[in-house]
């Protein structure tokens, strides 16, 4: 993997947009209200949310569109990542071992981020506050993390989004690649899978849209770190005369 110029993925400003992204992101929604305002968008008295997905069986209708089908792939095209990482470079065409183990262990690394940080803040999801019928309160961030450590309340894990990062793991594919052209594709297309399998949840009441919004630049965060981290280990690595 070279270090070309390109400041959305070859240098430091990569690791410096993402974090500049999520800061702004937790800062505007936290002191608006926008996510009421777009959720309220969502849902009415009465008919419930504009999707409901039958989380019980996900072998009819939509569920089985969002829920079975994009695990299933990613879960193929992780194993065939891994496979390929024991094949000789010529069955590899121009993928280098060490870029396959890039993606696979970004893969990894975004979807496990995010589950910490979800099991480490009390944010209610939006079909559990009182305005849309639940019993819990509506929470900002920075309350959802009082909330964690208050053990008499019941702990909820609506922050950030879970589902959507399963997409957003595909970031990997936006710094791997050499060509530029090739990392603008990879980057797109792990946007566009993780806002699609986020929004689902933005229309059914399981996630506020800034959770996928926070989510999203996350999963950018941890593959710029994760490139620099491995630029560097390659310029220290020995070299054999």
């Amino acid at each position: 993997m070279t270090n070309e110029k390109d400041l959305l993925f070859r240098s430091w400003s990569s690791v410096a947009i993402p974090a500049l992204l999520l800061l702004a992101t937790i800062l505007a929604f936290e002191f608006t209200e926008w996510d009421i305002a777009i959720q309220d968008r969502f849902y009415s008295l009465e008919q419930g949310w504009l999707i409901h997905f039958d989380n019980h069986d996900t072998y009819k209708g939509l569920a089985l569109f969002y829920y079975t089908l994009p695990k299933f792939l990613l879960g193929i095209f992780g194993g065939c990542l891994l496979l390929l990482t024991l094949f000789p470079q010529k069955l590899r065409t121009k993928a280098s071992r060490a870029q396959l183990v890039f993606v696979i262990v970004c893969l990894v690394a975004i979807p496990c981020t995010v589950s910490f940080l979800k099991s480490h803040t009390n944010m209610p999801y939006p079909c559990k506050i009182e305005r849309y019928g639940g019993k819990a309160p509506h929470r900002k961030l920075h309350q959802a993390i009082a909330a964690y450590f208050d053990k008499s309340l019941k702990l909820y894990k609506g922050w950030p989004g879970g589902h959507a990062s399963g997409g957003f793991a595909l970031m990997g594919l936006a710094f791997a690649p050499k060509s530029r052209r090739r990392r603008k594709i990879g980057f797109a297309i792990a946007t566009v899978a993780g806002f699609f399998m986020g929004l689902g949840h933005t229309l059914d009441g399981c996630h506020f849209f800034s959770h996928n919004l926070v989510s999203w630049t996350i999963a950018w965060l941890i593959a710029a770190l994760l490139y620099q981290l491995w630029i560097y280990a390659e310029r220290k690595r020995p070299r054999l005369a």
